[in-house]
């Protein structure tokens, strides 16, 4: 055992000091304070070094928040007023435990039409249908409403749309919306993820997972996969039965 420790020790100190140790090779060598200095090496080391840090700020930085940019706010706050005005507050306090109704704008702000894949209701329904598709720079809306004492948690479901992160690609990414309206005076939630479509199967997706980030979330909810450059962002009235919830499914262009 503590062979093996000693070797793995040995193995992390050559992967981070060798390339302090490459700087000083008896190539392109100019003398430095008694050292042979290698500028051949140091650009390539300064590479080396940048990409190891961002590839550590990648993977320490989380994914989901509920920080949304200003382009995605923006957008929101007009998908919002297509869908006209928050029920007061007031009215849903003198109306607890009454129906719960969640009505949903999604815009496509992709590079490519989105498809609907599957939905999960955890209580109540879809009112209608789900969208089928949504095109480029267009947005489409849906209810979902919770009656009790059949629907003991009111409006919580979630929907999936699968597109490309490319022009012309295949539909290799997901964006899942997951909404809570439990009607009992709480505050409503929302959560959303973006990432590769293998992530979440049609039929084998982990919907547990999602929904206890549902109920970790809170009224705003921001998601960016740093691999496929997708992203996501959501809001729903904190307060209300029928609260009004947006989200701009995305593709972030580099």
């Amino acid at each position: 055992m503590l062979m093996v420790e000693l070797r793995m020790s040995m193995a992390t100190w050559i992967d981070y000091v060798s390339p302090y140790l490459l700087l000083w090779c008896p190539i392109n060598k100019e003398r430095v304070g008694g050292y042979f200095f290698n500028h051949q090496l140091q650009h390539q080391f300064y590479r080396l070094s940048i990409t190891r840090i961002r590839k550590m700020a990648s993977y320490q930085a989380p994914k989901s928040s509920s920080r949304i940019n200003e382009k995605h706010r923006a957008a929101i706050d007009e998908l919002k007023k297509e869908l006209g005005a928050n029920e007061s507050p007031l009215s849903d306090a003198r109306n607890a435990k009454a129906q719960a109704t969640t009505m949903a704008s999604m815009l496509n702000n992709g590079v490519g039409t989105i498809k609907f894949q599957e939905k999960k209701d955890w209580s109540g329904s879809i009112v209608g249908s789900i969208p089928p598709t949504i095109q480029i720079n267009k947005s489409s809306k849906f209810s979902h409403r919770g009656t009790p004492p059949k629907d003991s948690n009111g409006s919580m479901g979630a929907v999936v749309y699968v597109g490309p992160n490319v022009q012309g690609g295949p539909d290799n990414c997901a964006w899942i919306m997951a909404w809570s309206t439990l009607g009992d005076g709480t505050e409503n939630k929302i959560y959303v993820e973006t990432g590769p479509s293998t992530k979440y199967p049609s039929g084998s997706i982990d919907w547990d997972t999602i929904k206890s980030s549902l109920q970790n979330s809170s009224n705003e909810s921001h998601y960016f996969y740093e691999d496929s450059q997708t992203e996501v962002s959501s809001q729903i009235a904190k307060n209300g039965n029928n609260p009004l919830a947006a989200a701009v499914f995305d593709v972030t262009l580099v």
